[in-house]
C-alpha cells in the first residue's frame, strides 16, 4: 500500500509531486496527504478556477506528466527546472511508472529512490554536491 512509502516524509520539509498528478476526481492522493502532511503539486479543488493548473502545464515536465501517452526514451531529458522553483524535493511514483525507464533516468539526475512499497516508489532530492550515480 502506498500509505508505507508516505511514511518516511512525515516530519520532513519539502513539496510533493505525486505522478501521474491528479487534478480532481480520486481523493486517494489527499488520504496519502494526511499520512505525509507535504504540500501537493495539483491536488483536488472542489471549485477550480480557469488558472489555477496554469503554471504546471506551462513547464515542459508537469505538462508532460498530465499526458496518458506512453512516455519514449526521448522525453528522459526534459528540464527539472519547474520542480525547483516550486520546491519539491519528493516524487512519489504510483501505478506501473515505477519500471519506466525514460522517467526513472530524468529522476535520477537530481532524485534517489528512499522507499518501495506495493505500486509505488518514494523519491528524494539529492544532496548538494553528491554526484548521480552512472
Amino acid at each position: 500500500m502506498t500509505l508505507a512509502a508516505d511514511a518516511p516524509l512525515k516530519g520532513r520539509p519539502g513539496a510533493l509531486l505525486e505522478v501521474p498528478p491528479v487534478h480532481a476526481g480520486d481523493k486517494v492522493y489527499q488520504l496519502y496527504q494526511t499520512v505525509h502532511g507535504r504540500p501537493l503539486l495539483g491536488g483536488r479543488l472542489a471549485r477550480v478556477p480557469s488558472h489555477a493548473y496554469d503554471r504546471l502545464h506551462r513547464d515542459p515536465f508537469l505538462d508532460r506528466l498530465q499526458s496518458r501517452e506512453p512516455w519514449g526514451m526521448h522525453e528522459g531529458q526534459l528540464s527539472l527546472a519547474g520542480l525547483d522553483s516550486l520546491g519539491v524535493d519528493y516524487v512519489m511514483l504510483h501505478r506501473g511508472l515505477t519500471a519506466n525507464p525514460a522517467l526513472t533516468r530524468l529522476l535520477a539526475a537530481r532524485f534517489e529512490p528512499l522507499a518501495t512499497s506495493g505500486d509505488a516508489q518514494l523519491w528524494r532530492r539529492r544532496t548538494i554536491g553528491v554526484p548521480a550515480p552512472r
